[in-house]
C-alpha cells in the first residue's frame, strides 16, 4: 500500500513537474515573439479613393519565431475620433502562424461618408486628429488565450467638406431665380459623389426655393459653382433668411447644414 502510495505521490510531482516546465516553455517562447520588433509588424497605410468612401490599405507581417504555432489570429483595426468614438472597424482572421514561420499580409479598413455623418459629422467640416488602434486576438500552443491592444498610431484627417460657405448671392429677376455661389474643398481620401441641395427658407420657415445639382467631386478638389434656385417671383434678398445645405446619395442624406443666415 505504501509503495502505491509512493508511487502516485511521485507520479503526481512529475505531472506537475511537466505542468509547470510546459507553462514556462510556451511563456517564455510567447514572450520572445511577442516582445520582438519583428514578431508583429505594420507597414505604412495607404488610402484608396471609392464614391463616397475610401479604403485605408495596412500591409502586416506576423513572425512566430517561438516553439509553438499561433491560432486563431483576428487582427482588429478601429478607426477613433479624438472622444474616442469609434467610427470604423475591421477584422482579418488567420487560421493559423506555424512555428518558425511568417505570416504577409494587408489588412484593410472602409470608412464611409455615413459612417461620418453618424457617428462623427463634425469630420465632414473639420480638420482633426483620428487614432488608428490595433487589437491582435490569438490562441498560444491551443492552450492559451489573448487579446492585446499592440499599437495606437494618430494621423491627421481632413474633411471632405472644408470651408464649406456660400461666397455670393444675387437675384435674377429675368429668369426668377437666386444664383448662389457655393464653395468648399473636398480635403479628404474620397470621390464625393451625389446630389448637391440648397433650400432657401424666410425667417417663418417657409420654403422660397430649391436648387439642386449632380456632381462628382475627387480629392483634393476645390469645388466652386454657381447653383441656380428657382424661387417665387419678386423675391428680395431681405426676404432669405437662412439657407440650408444637403448632400444626398440614393441611400442617405447628409444636412441641413446652415450655410448662409
Amino acid at each position: 500500500m505504501k509503495q502505491v502510495i509512493k508511487t502516485l505521490s511521485l507520479s503526481v510531482n512529475l505531472m506537475m513537474i511537466l505542468v509547470f516546465l510546459f507553462i514556462l516553455v510556451t511563456g517564455h517562447s510567447m514572450f520572445k515573439t511577442v516582445s520582438s520588433d519583428q514578431g508583429l509588424w505594420f507597414g505604412r497605410f495607404e488610402y484608396r479613393e471609392l464614391d463616397n468612401s475610401f479604403i485605408l490599405s495596412l500591409p502586416y507581417y506576423i513572425n512566430n519565431t517561438g516553439y509553438f504555432n499561433i491560432s486563431k489570429v483576428e487582427l482588429i483595426t478601429r478607426i477613433e475620433d479624438e472622444n474616442n468614438v469609434s467610427i470604423a472597424e475591421s477584422a482579418t482572421s488567420i487560421p493559423e502562424v506555424e512555428k518558425f514561420s511568417k505570416k504577409l499580409g494587408v489588412h484593410e479598413i472602409t470608412v464611409s461618408l455615413q459612417d461620418l455623418a453618424s457617428k462623427s459629422p463634425h469630420l465632414l467640416f473639420n480638420e482633426s486628429e483620428l487614432t488608428l488602434t490595433h487589437i491582435l486576438g490569438f490562441s498560444y500552443a491551443y492552450v492559451y488565450s489573448f487579446r492585446l491592444d499592440v499599437q495606437r498610431v494618430p494621423f491627421s484627417w481632413f474633411p471632405p467638406f472644408h470651408n464649406l460657405s456660400i461666397r455670393d448671392i444675387r437675384y435674377d429677376s429675368k429668369e426668377s431665380r437666386l444664383i448662389t455661389l457655393i464653395y468648399f474643398e473636398n480635403l479628404s481620401p474620397m470621390t464625393l459623389r451625389g446630389k448637391l441641395l440648397l433650400k432657401v427658407l424666410d425667417r417663418n420657415g417657409a420654403l422660397l426655393g430649391v436648387g439642386a445639382e449632380d456632381v462628382e467631386i475627387h480629392s483634393g478638389t476645390v469645388y466652386s459653382e454657381n447653383l441656380k434656385i428657382n424661387v417665387k417671383e419678386h423675391i428680395t434678398l431681405r426676404e432669405v433668411d437662412r439657407i440650408e445645405f444637403y448632400f444626398q446619395t440614393e441611400t442617405y442624406s447628409i444636412g441641413p447644414v446652415t450655410v448662409y443666415d
